[in-house]
């Protein structure tokens, strides 16, 4: 009994020590990549952000041009999270791959369609790819790092454990096959 009031107490000990670090601050800069486009459809893509009740939220694209442009204000509810979903160009065609005026695409090329989320209060943002629970598509998740973030050395984890392959044909319509 002895062992087990010494264990609770240096494990409560610990916790009241350890700092806690997350990714919460009142700015932050993210380009949305490029999601797969051949999935059978384009999934909904959000920011959920978390915050105090209350806290006013600005999501914009300072450096694109209307009308492809993203620029929005909320304030966070009594709840304490918000989810804005992106909806411009949402759906696939034969010009528009999904998402044009969000995701920066082609690789290597700057574009204008940068996203800037500010808000009053500190908050976390997670930008977010929404997958169908019936589906087996890995979903696309990423927390914002705020001033975290900022600098000129970066690493970028990838999937390791299973082979990336081709999806072969055209599985959303657009005329555009991929390889």
């Amino acid at each position: 009994m002895k062992k087990i009031k010494l264990i609770v107490f240096v494990l409560f000990f610990l916790m009241k020590i350890t700092p806690v670090v997350s990714q919460i601050d009142t700015v932050f800069w993210f380009a949305a990549p490029w999601v797969t486009p051949d999935h059978t459809w384009r999934d909904a893509i959000k920011v959920h952000i978390a915050g105090d009740a209350g806290t006013v939220v600005r999501v914009r694209q300072p450096g694109a041009i209307l009308p492809n442009k993203y620029d929005t204000t909320f304030t966070i509810p009594a709840s304490r999270a918000f989810d804005y979903t992106f909806w411009r160009d949402a759906a696939a065609g034969p010009t528009n791959i999904g998402y044009d005026s969000l995701e920066s695409k082609p690789a290597n090329t700057v574009r204008p369609y940068g996203l800037k989320i500010t808000s009053s209060a500190k908050i976390t943002v997670v930008y977010d790819v929404v997958t169908r629970a019936a589906t087996f598509y890995n979903p696309e998740t990423f927390s914002l790092k705020g001033q975290n973030g900022m600098g000129t050395e970066f690493v970028c984890p990838f999937q390791n454990t299973w082979n990336n392959r081709n999806l072969g044909g055209d599985l959303n319509g657009d005329a555009i096959i991929t390889t």
